[in-house]
């Protein structure tokens, strides 16, 4: 089961968001997540998703 990059959350397998960031994908649960995720991906790409 994948994670939201963001909060944590579980991620729908059917109604998967996701983005690429330094060549690694990441998953959310809600499209508001991705665009903070993408305003500031240094905050949240700490690590492997």
């Amino acid at each position: 089961m994948n994670r939201c990059a963001v909060c944590g959350g579980r991620v729908q397998s059917a109604e998967r968001i996701a983005t690429e960031h330094r060549a690694v994908r990441y998953e959310f649960c809600s499209d508001e997540h991705r665009a903070e995720f993408e305003a500031m991906p240094e905050v949240f790409a700490t690590g492997p998703p």
